[in-house]
């Protein structure tokens, strides 16, 4: 009988066990915050652009993505132009959605060197005025001893980017993206001076798209 009892007893409290355990569970689960969904872009590796963001971004929202390019330079005897470099350069919408980034790697990662230290490694972020009508840019890379800032504009054709000061031997860059279409786009770089004029094409860049 006390056997009896005590396992009537017993099963009795593991019962009431049982249902305080389930009860404690359903109010936990009633209380936990509601799960927290992923951003839009989540699945988009790119991001995308935030919503109020300026509607000039575009102008510059076809680069988002993967580009192969090749890069251009004079020939020594002035006959031409010939290939001098290779690249990857990839694009990204930043600040969640209201700028572009972009990183560049010379040469692409495809190709393999013994020191990496001699690989061009450089970023850009690329931020747009609504009320001075401009892009501010700045370019940056892993040997670099300061920014370069550009300041640009665009008109959904082409962008213009011009140095805040001499770079390159004391002279003004202008860098010009332009025939940007879906799968391949075209860029050039000319030196000056003084900025203003006797502008001089030193470097050209052809973009590919990847394919994903």
């Amino acid at each position: 009988m006390y056997t009896l009892v005590n396992t009537a007893i017993g099963g009795w409290v593991l019962m009431k066990f049982i249902a305080m355990l389930t009860s404690a569970l359903v109010f936990l689960g009633a209380c936990a915050p509601e799960p927290v969904s992923p951003p839009a872009h989540a699945a988009n590796a790119f991001g995308q652009k935030a919503e109020a963001a300026p509607a000039e971004l575009l102008h510059m929202g076809a680069m988002i993505g993967q580009w192969a390019v090749t890069e251009d330079a004079p020939k020594q005897d002035g006959s031409g132009w010939e290939q001098v470099s290779s690249a990857d350069w990839n694009f990204y919408w930043g600040m969640g959605g209201w700028s572009i980034y972009d990183d560049y790697i010379s040469p692409p990662l495809s190709t393999t060197l013994e020191d990496e230290n001699k690989r061009q490694r450089g970023t850009n972020v690329r931020v747009y005025n609504v009320a001075q009508k401009k892009w501010y840019m700045s370019w940056l890379t892993t040997h670099s001893t300061k920014p370069e800032g550009f300041t640009a504009t665009s008109d959904g054709s082409k962008v213009v980017m011009l140095s805040d000061e001499p770079y390159f031997g004391d002279q003004y860059v202008r860098i010009t993206f332009f025939d940007m279409k879906e799968n391949s786009f075209e860029w050039n770089m000319d030196l000056s001076k003084d900025g203003k004029e006797g502008w001089s094409e030193v470097y050209r860049i052809h973009g590919t798209r990847k394919t994903q």
